[in-house]
């Protein structure tokens, strides 16, 4: 690892030693310590604050959006609406996605359990028993994702790993950006006509090579 990446170099050399102190040693057992792992890593690991709290974030929230403790202060709980990463800003909250998907689904997913439990058949999935309509109800009230903006215009609802996972330069890879900069990038090729290209070729027999192979 590049020496400058490590959490341990970029606490001393931007005056946070704050986060080495908080560094939960005793509940991080199996992650790298602070001198092997990226201060920029979307890992989430164990923290302790100075009153004692134990808390659960990435990295990154704290290194670069400094993100706090959870329990001193709620607007730790999650990250603010306006915050930019790469290509991508968050437009709205977790309730975002439970008023605009979440609820939609629980509702599908609760009249096919009661046709479930009536005997009925489903034809859009194969769920085989209460407990699991109950898992996939259950998953969709706990999903906490935020509500994303392209600067190209799309909109994704991402969970914090995903938007912090890297610097996303474009969203997919039918991103209005990456397809306008693409473009830009082929309108400096200069365009030149192969030789062939004036050849009249109307009045000529075209077949396919097949023809010729079973001809010879």
């Amino acid at each position: 690892m590049n020496k400058l990446k490590d959490l341990e170099n970029f606490c001393k050399t931007n005056s946070r030693l704050e986060l080495i102190e908080e560094w939960n040693y005793d509940k991080n057992k199996n992650i790298p310590i602070p001198s092997k792992i990226e201060y920029n890593s979307p890992r989430e690991v164990w923290w302790k604050c100075k009153h004692g709290h134990e808390y659960c974030r990435s990295v990154i929230s704290r290194t670069k959006f400094n993100m706090g403790c959870k329990y001193c202060d709620s607007k730790n709980m999650s990250l603010p609406i306006g915050t930019r990463y790469g290509c991508l800003t968050i437009i709205d909250d977790f309730s975002a996605y439970k008023n605009e998907v979440a609820t939609e689904k629980i509702a599908k997913l609760e009249k096919e359990k009661q046709d479930f439990l009536d005997g009925k058949k489903s034809s859009t999935n194969n769920f085989d028993s209460v407990e699991t309509f109950d898992e996939w109800i259950s998953n969709y009230k706990n999903k906490e994702l935020y509500k994303c903006q392209c600067k190209c215009g799309k909109i994704y609802f991402l969970d914090e790993f995903d938007f912090l996972i890297k610097k996303h330069r474009y969203c997919k890879s039918n991103c209005g950006i990456k397809e306008k900069h693409e473009k830009s990038i082929l309108d400096t090729y200069e365009r030149v006509k192969d030789e062939s290209y004036d050849i009249n070729f109307s009045n000529t027999i075209h077949e396919p090579f097949f023809v010729f192979y079973l001809i010879i």
